[in-house]
């Protein structure tokens, strides 16, 4: 029952019908997004937002990531989100390309976001996502970025342009045919 409220709240906060829960300085932050980014001339902020992986403990940033890059926003207790993911590994089988999962869910942790990841196989960039990072994501692709249940996926290509996916579950194919015609040379 608790987890049904709080995802009925989160999805309030989603909504803009109610504010988040105040927190204490030393909990509304998270470690595995800075707020810090190193300034790309043409770069929008979510590009070059420092993260750190939770399964690898290593930080990076999109724009220093190999392209293509499919950004995908999730949270744990959604099952479109890892159905989206399953598809992602598919295409991983299919394609070289690099895959971040950032999660918006501010009621999951690190070790939560870890196991989901590695119960699944999925074998990629994980992160939690504070709201100042999520906020980033915001400015440019709008709610939807943190509407986990409409499977937001972003695909950045080599030229560093970017484009936020149709809503809902893409299949490994659908999203093979999008990259190659979105990203060709």
């Amino acid at each position: 029952m608790k987890k049904i409220l709080l995802t009925v709240l989160f999805l309030l906060v989603i909504a803009g019908c109610v504010g988040p829960a105040q927190s204490s300085p030393e909990t509304s932050t998270s470690e595995n997004i800075s707020e810090e980014t190193t300034e790309s001339p043409g770069l929008p902020s979510w590009q070059t937002a420092e993260m750190t992986d939770v399964l690898t403990n290593q930080s990076f940033s999109v724009n220093s990531l190999s392209k293509p890059v499919l950004v995908e926003s999730f949270a744990i207790w959604c099952p479109p989100c890892t159905r989206q993911q399953q598809e992602i590994k598919r295409l991983k089988n299919m394609r070289n390309i690099t895959s971040v999962s950032v999660n918006v869910d501010p009621e999951e942790d690190d070790v939560r976001v870890r196991d989901h990841a590695t119960s699944n196989d999925f074998d990629w960039r994980y992160v939690t996502a504070p709201k100042p990072t999520t906020s980033k994501f915001v400015e440019v692709f709008g709610r939807t970025f943190i509407s986990p249940p409409s499977v937001p996926v972003i695909l950045v290509c080599d030229d560093k342009n970017y484009e936020l996916l149709d809503r809902g579950v893409m299949t490994a194919s659908q999203l093979d045919e999008t990259v190659a015609a979105t990203c060709a040379a």
